[in-house]
């Protein structure tokens, strides 16, 4: 006795199962429509120690299995797999971009976050100044600070919006 699970994706259909009594994993896959199939058959003496496997790890390694023999198979096959493969480059590659540009407009908040913070900081330290408590380095160091920090901010939105024109 088989017991089997049926996975369908695209043109392939695919049973995977353990037999009764030898806990041998079994694949076997057809690929294709109208007569114009291969079927694969594959055997993996895989001895289950008196625990069960759950229905996932079965057609997870009859999956893998399939997807590595079809991979293989001239044509129809093949082709199908660089399509995948294309389209998920593709889809990956807009993602990629659309989060590189939310990193450059999140990092850009958050250097004007400082920014603000630091200029604060400065007027603080001007009025110390102009009351002749401290001397001019803090001053220049905070305005040098906050001026440095105001330039990152606004690099990382214009390099954001360089990046969103390219992608749309």
């Amino acid at each position: 006795m088989l017991e089997t699970g049926i996975g369908i994706l695209s043109g392939i259909q695919g049973h995977a199962g353990r037999e009764a009594g030898s806990g041998r994993i079994v694949t076997k896959a057809t690929a294709g429509a109208a007569g114009w199939g291969v079927t694969i058959r594959t055997m993996s003496d895989v001895r289950l120690t008196g625990r069960s496997s759950s229905w996932g790890s079965i057609l997870g390694t009859g999956a893998g299995k399939t997807l590595s023999l079809l991979k293989g198979k001239p044509g129809r096959n093949k082709r199908f797999l660089r399509g995948f493969q294309s389209g998920a480059t593709a889809f990956l590659g807009t993602v990629a971009g659309t989060l590189r540009v939310l990193f450059l407009e999140v990092s850009g908040f958050i250097f004007i976050c400082f920014t603000v913070i630091i200029v604060s900081a400065f007027l603080r330290e001007y009025r110390k100044y102009a009351t002749h408590q401290v001397g001019l380095e803090r001053v220049v160091l905070a305005g040098a600070i906050g001026a440095m920090f105001l330039y990152f901010g606004l690099s990382s939105f214009w390099r954001a919006r360089r990046k969103r024109s390219r992608i749309s």
